[in-house]
């Protein structure tokens, strides 16, 4: 018994499926079809074909009395009555010089064989009346090349039923843009949210604002302490400095802060993340000429430097005194030492760089100058 029930069931079912898909093939095609027609031709089905059968077309069909005028009609039982005869009448009214007032005085005994056949006073003259304004106010209308209500003259996409505007002028129609008044042609969205990234203050929404977030398009960061495009969750260093931040939690030092660490002196004298002739260089030379505070640093420090006032930059000297002798004479001068790291970092090898700038006891030879040189700039 459960299985003839069972059966019964998926008879059922399947009757309705087939009855769904029916309405589907048959009904919607039709009701979709009448939703695009024009309004004239709308009004013409509802009103004026029945006034086409019953009083014109007697004369109005080939062969017949009236068949000369032009306006010849087709009967109710013929093929495509409806359409034919609404196509007949609308090109007269639109071919005629009197802009369809011909067919109205007609219709009044005026110049027509066939004598009155809608008084003015009647329903039907006046819907005849109407039919004629219709189709003469598409005739007149400017085009809708998409047939989407808007003029081609005021839409944005004329041959895009689905767009009409664009407010941002990006070529992306409003319905469709993810950011209306931002143009972005591109519509990238990181997110795939609502809003394309032009527009989104969220950008990978992992809940810190772009202005915030040092990497607004990657949701597993949002810090990036030393800018080098690695954020802090796989930056091995987060301040490059050079030792890792493994190794600074075991030495005890700030992993984020390029001025806390054990042994990682560098000639990124202003902790800017570069070495330069103009600045670091120069830093050095003054330096050991004896110049400290604001005359030590006065036009030597970068503007993104963190280690940029006289006192600090003599302290970090003082703290790597050993390293500042670059010829390993046992002693470090401005007019050796400093000269050499300010010609290494403009560019100057070989004989151009230690030139007249070597002291006579150095223990380092040009090679090892430049090795030594090489080994303590920053790592960035």
């Amino acid at each position: 018994m459960l299985f003839l029930e069972y059966e019964r069931m998926e008879y059922e079912r399947s009757l309705i499926m087939r009855v769904l898909l029916l309405i589907l093939i048959v009904v919607y095609p039709v009701c979709a079809g009448a939703a695009d027609l024009p309004e004239s031709q709308t009004f013409f089905n509802e009103n004026i074909s029945v006034i086409i059968q019953g009083k014109c077309i007697a004369c109005h069909i080939v062969g017949g009395q009236a068949q000369s005028t032009g306006l010849t009609y087709l009967t109710s039982t013929q093929t495509n009555a409806q359409q034919t005869n609404y196509e007949m009448l609308s090109t007269f009214i639109e071919e005629d010089s009197a802009e369809g007032e011909t067919v109205l005085e007609n219709a009044r005994g005026l110049n027509h064989g066939g004598g009155v056949q809608l008084p003015s006073s009647s329903a039907q003259y006046a819907n005849m009346s109407s039919f004629i304004d219709l189709v003469n106010a598409e005739k007149n209308a400017p085009p809708d090349s998409d047939g989407d209500g808007v003029s081609d003259l005021e839409d944005a996409f004329p041959d895009d039923p689905l767009e009409t505007t664009d407010t941002d002028g990006d070529l992306v129609g409003d319905n469709s843009d993810n950011c209306v008044l931002t143009a972005n042609t591109d519509q990238v969205n990181t997110d795939g949210d609502i809003d394309g990234d032009a527009c989104d203050s969220d950008d990978d929404d992992d809940g810190v604002l772009d202005e915030l977030d040092d990497l607004p398009l990657d949701p597993s960061e949002q810090i990036d302490t030393d800018g080098d495009l690695t954020g802090n969750n796989q930056d091995l260093d987060d301040d490059n400095d050079g030792i890792s931040d493994a190794q600074e939690l075991l030495d005890g030092t700030d992993p984020l802060s390029i001025l806390s660490c054990l042994n990682c002196f560098s000639w990124d004298v202003d902790a800017d993340t570069k070495a330069e002739a103009l600045s670091d260089g120069l830093l050095l030379i003054r330096y050991l000429f004896g110049f400290t505070g604001q005359s030590l640093v006065s036009g030597a420090v970068a503007s993104a430097g963190q280690r940029t006032s006289g006192p600090d930059i003599k302290t970090y000297f003082e703290g790597e005194a050993d390293q500042l002798d670059i010829d390993n004479n046992g002693e470090a001068h401005a007019l050796s030492d400093g000269l050499l790291l300010i010609r290494y970092l403009f560019g100057f090898r070989d004989d151009a760089l230690v030139n007249n700038a070597v002291a006579e006891d150095a223990l380092r030879t040009t090679q090892e100058i430049e090795s030594y040189l090489e080994s303590l700039m920053p790592a960035g």
